[in-house]
């Protein structure tokens, strides 16, 4: 049986899996309707309340054929009569002062993502230039038309995937390495689902926006106890199985708490303080382990890079991200690019590998996943020159082979 399941093995099926997970994401992504319009919150010139501003106008998209180019930087007032708010173009909709206010976003959600679908859709833009425009969406969208940050956001999430399951496949019988393989199937879970939300054009049914936010934020948890359990755990065993079991059990608690909303708390109190004590346990249990390691140079060389890893990425997004909505604060940087930040968690894992030897692993596993990542690679680059800029087979795989050698 260990013979049948290598580590390449693992690897090949690990990318097959993700790379399918990965093109179902980007096919619901595409089966939304399209205007071809790229709309954000900004405020208005000289006015405190905010407005869903027209930030650009696709050259190949519907709203091309009748709204001039001049309207870009209007406001976007309504939409087959419906008032448009700031809020509805909001990227993480936890944001919310309450529940109530989380409730009714997705209420509105549902209604524009139902009038979005019809055969025409009105928009009536403000300013100077105040006038009603005729629009004919598509049924779908075409992939050119989602953002960098939707494939920033399904790159970080399966390099951290690929990453945790290379450590896994090498040693699938420690608890560390299964503990690091969770933790980077928690940050592709929570990418790819908020890189199908946050990278709408204007709405998405509003049970779909609801499942797609409990998807995001059970990764968050998951991938917060499994780093949490693996800091307790490695390099020094600090606590028993009956703890690691205690906060898995007790953060699912949470998740289901949060799911059903069922305390009167606020979005921010029931989804980004939970994210947040994780963090700070984090940092205690990497204070603690340093602690330990006082007479192991090898080990405390680990703990000291580990830390750094998991500081630079997790602590960076939970911090930019997650700390200021606490204090009614907006997020300093925009959820879909800290999504990176995990990658390179993941990628200072695997430095870490090759440099302090973590995990027991020699740095010739490290030549597995390197060589692996360059394949990956090339098919990759190869399928987006053919099927997104249209080159020819072999001028693609040419090109991508000269961009990865």
């Amino acid at each position: 049986m260990a013979r049948r399941f290598t580590p390449v093995r693992i690897l090949i099926g690990t990318a097959v899996l993700c790379a399918l997970i990965a093109a179902l994401t980007v096919f619901v992504a595409l089966a939304q309707p399209w205007m071809g319009l790229r709309l954000s919150a900004e405020p208005e010139t000289g006015a405190e309340a905010r407005a869903v501003m027209i930030r650009a106008i696709a050259p190949d998209g519907p709203a091309s054929q009748v709204l001039p180019p001049s309207l870009v930087g209007a406001p976007l007032v309504a939409l087959s009569g419906m008032p448009l708010v700031a809020f509805d173009m909001v990227e993480e909709p936890d944001v919310a002062e309450d529940f109530v206010a989380m409730r009714m976003f997705l209420d509105r959600q549902q209604k524009l993502n139902t009038l979005i679908r019809a055969p025409q859709v009105i928009l009536e833009t403000g300013g100077d230039d105040a006038a009603r425009f005729t629009v004919v969406p598509r049924s779908s969208r075409p992939i050119t038309s989602l953002p960098p940050v939707f494939w920033v956001q399904i790159l970080s999430g399966m390099v951290s995937a690929m990453i945790g399951v290379w450590v896994l496949s090498l040693r699938r019988g420690q608890l560390p390495a299964r503990l690091l393989g969770i933790a980077g199937g928690g940050v592709m879970l929570s990418a790819f689902a908020a890189a199908l939300y946050s990278t709408r054009e204007l709405a998405l049914p509003g049970a779909l926006f609801r499942w797609l936010g409990a998807l995001n934020h059970a990764g968050a948890l998951m991938f917060g106890v499994a780093m949490l359990s693996l800091l307790l755990v490695y390099p020094v065993r600090l606590v028993s199985m009956r703890l690691l079991w205690g906060l898995t059990v007790f953060f699912a608690g949470v998740w289901v708490v949060e799911t059903a909303r069922a305390l009167p708390l606020g979005p921010a109190e029931l989804f980004h303080l939970p994210a947040v004590l994780l963090m700070l346990a984090i940092v205690l249990a990497g204070i603690a382990q340093f602690v330990k390691t006082a007479g192991d140079p090898a080990a405390r060389a680990a703990v000291r890079w580990f830390a750094l890893s998991v500081g630079a990425g997790a602590g960076g997004f939970v911090l930019f991200i997650l700390v200021p909505p606490l204090f009614s604060a907006e997020p300093v940087l925009s959820q879909g690019y800290a999504f990176a930040l995990f990658a390179l968690l993941f990628m200072g894992v695997a430095a870490g590998v090759a440099r302090y030897q973590l995990f027991d692993l020699d740095r010739v596993t490290f030549r597995l996943v390197f060589y692996f990542g360059a394949v990956a690679l090339l098919v990759m680059i190869d399928a987006v020159l053919i099927y997104v800029v249209s080159l020819s087979r072999p001028a693609a795989f040419a090109l991508s082979l000269a961009a990865i050698a």
